[in-house]
């Protein structure tokens, strides 16, 4: 029956095509300019609805005659452009990302680098679907595209990512390592690790006893992607124990667990949209006293109840000191 469908509106499908295209390019584009979910959050529209919409109208192309005979060549010659400009663009945008900083394009450019693989992704489908040739022998080994098609673009991805994150860490630390050749192992952490976690975890280090244990951010969670990892902070914390709590409750209770102290931390990246929000612990907690990390590690004390509606929205890192 849907085969039919599509047989039978097959024109008007493809006539709506290209404005579709253009449709999913301004959804991606938005998203990689603001941030991932704006659509969603100011039009109530997600943004993975204009991509299906494209990809549907595309695919319907393989069923219908009149898209052999009409192959809408400058659609096909607009992609075959903006493939190299999209490439190029996610690739360099990329590479600058991995050789500098975290959030290093945004904060320069105000692009989410990795949102520029969206557009770059449209160009690629909408010449694969435009192409007589491709659809030909799509149409001849449909059984066979199911089958590993998903597993060839999945294999495909995870190998030309990891090889770029191989190379431009290897170039950054080779790069580091001739300009800074009496560098220390501190300076050489901070560069690795980012220099406000490396701060941080120096600070807990230093401000908790060896024998403590401590309620740190829940896991996996975007936000707190380094201070929420168990095994990541034990390298630098051990022997101390580490539990995860939940992003808006402790998990466990606080006494009967004999927890010591409670990370206070704000997420070593933004968080995304829709999802958990920047900020950690988001409950209150009886404390003895709140230790807050200020520049290159220095700390203030001040002794009071953590309230999280203090401190919500605000850029904070310290300790929590559990009161027994």
């Amino acid at each position: 029956m849907l085969y039919k469908f599509l047989g039978r509106h097959i024109r008007y499908i493809l006539f709506f095509l290209p404005l579709l295209w253009l449709a999913a390019l301004a959804a991606s584009f938005a998203e990689a300019y603001f941030y991932p979910g704006v659509l969603l959050k100011h039009t109530s529209i997600d943004a993975l609805f204009f991509y299906l919409a494209f990809g549907i109208a595309g695919l319907s192309g393989l069923y219908g005659d009149k898209w052999k005979e009409q192959p809408l060549r400058l659609f096909r010659k607009i992609n075959y452009y903006a493939i190299y400009v999209f490439g190029l663009g996610y690739f360099t945008f990329y590479l600058l990302e991995k050789t500098h900083y975290p959030n290093y394009v945004f904060s320069t450019f105000h692009i989410h680098p990795l949102e520029l693989g969206t557009p770059l992704g449209l160009s690629i489908f909408a010449i694969i679907i435009s192409s007589k040739d491709v659809l030909l022998m799509i149409q001849k080994n449909l059984g066979i595209l199911y089958k590993w098609f998903p597993i060839v673009v999945i294999f495909s991805w995870i190998l030309v990512k990891s090889f770029i994150d191989i190379g431009t860490s290897a170039a950054r630390d080779v790069s580091f390592i001739i300009n800074n050749p009496t560098a220390s192992y501190d300076q050489k952490m901070e560069v690795k690790l980012g220099k406000k976690f490396y701060d941080y975890v120096l600070f807990v280090k230093k401000n908790t006893p060896e024998d403590s244990k401590i309620l740190i951010p829940p896991f996996p969670t975007w936000p707190w992607a380094q201070s929420g990892n168990i095994p990541y902070m034990t390298y630098f914390l051990y022997p101390r124990t580490l539990l995860n709590g939940e992003e808006y409750s402790p998990k466990y209770d606080l006494n009967k667990e004999d927890i010591d102290f409670v990370l206070l931390a704000w997420g070593e990246l933004d968080a995304p949209v829709g999802g958990q929000t920047n900020g950690w612990p988001k409950f209150d907690v009886r404390a003895e006293k709140i230790i807050y990390m200020i520049n290159e590690g220095r700390s203030i004390e001040i002794e009071e109840d953590y309230v999280y509606k203090r401190v919500e929205n605000r850029q904070v890192w310290g300790l929590i000191k559990v009161k027994k």
